[in-house]
């Protein structure tokens, strides 16, 4: 299994190359799971994201083929250390090592993709609930499909992550963290 982490969907919508990349998957925390804060760095953030799960093999896919390679989705987050990736970029190094960490990407119960587009999904903080706006992450998955199976082959099981414009925030602990889909727990999150 194959986890992508697209980190900024502007560049899809402007049509340009879009940063992404590759998780382990041991870096998958399924929902229900405590959060641990490593020790390697002192500030953690969080990034919102929409996860696209693959359910059939496709190499080179057509945006206009995309919607064929994937039913289900859910919310997640991706996790990093902060200051590691700064002082990472400030050397000229990729940041890997502060985002590629176990027990990293957070996904929450996947659903029919066609619900959670139509419903009314919260970002969960503590007692703070925030609406999200799904849709220009939904309009950018076919380019991302497009892009990335130009040279990955995807295959059922693999991951996409899309990160949700507007969605980082700083992890502390104790913290609970999840999404609701209407009435229904897509993801929770206990960190400490």
């Amino acid at each position: 299994m194959k986890i992508f982490c697209v980190t900024d969907i502007t560049a899809v919508e402007r049509g340009d190359a879009f940063p992404w990349y590759v998780l382990p998957d041991s870096s998958v925390v399924r929902s229900h799971n405590p959060f641990f804060i490593p020790e390697f760095d002192s500030e953690f953030r969080g990034a919102t994201a929409l996860v696209v799960k693959i359910g059939r093999l496709g190499k080179s896919i057509s945006a206009r083929f995309a919607p064929r390679y994937f039913a289900e989705c859910t919310l997640g987050v991706t996790v990093w250390g902060e200051s590691l990736r700064r002082r990472l970029l400030a050397a000229g190094s990729f940041p890997a090592p502060a985002m590629c960490f176990d027990r990293a990407f957070w996904v929450g119960e996947f659903v029919a993709a066609d619900a959670l587009k139509s419903s009314e999904a919260k970002f969960v903080r503590g007692d703070e609930q925030t609406a999200l706006d799904l849709s220009a992450v939904f309009a950018s998955v076919p380019a991302v499909i497009e892009e990335l199976s130009a040279s990955n082959a995807l295959k059922m099981g693999d991951m996409i992550a899309i990160r949700i414009p507007g969605g980082e925030f700083p992890l502390q602990a104790p913290q609970r963290v999840g999404f609701m889909n209407g009435d229904t727990q897509l993801l929770e999150i206990k960190v400490k």
